[in-house]
């Protein structure tokens, strides 16, 4: 993936302020979100 190229993903207003909430200092959404992407279990629900 290019670095200049983004998207946008629909969530909630509350789903985004959770996700805001969990980044720290200079962190991209990037970077989070593959980090939770890395903690999800799908089988486990």
């Amino acid at each position: 993936m290019a670095e200049n190229q983004f998207t946008a993903i629909p969530v909630k207003p509350d789903t985004r302020d959770r996700v805001r909430s969990l980044k720290r200092g200079g962190e991209d959404y990037d970077t989070l979100l593959r980090k939770m992407a890395d903690q999800y279990d799908p089988e486990a629900n």
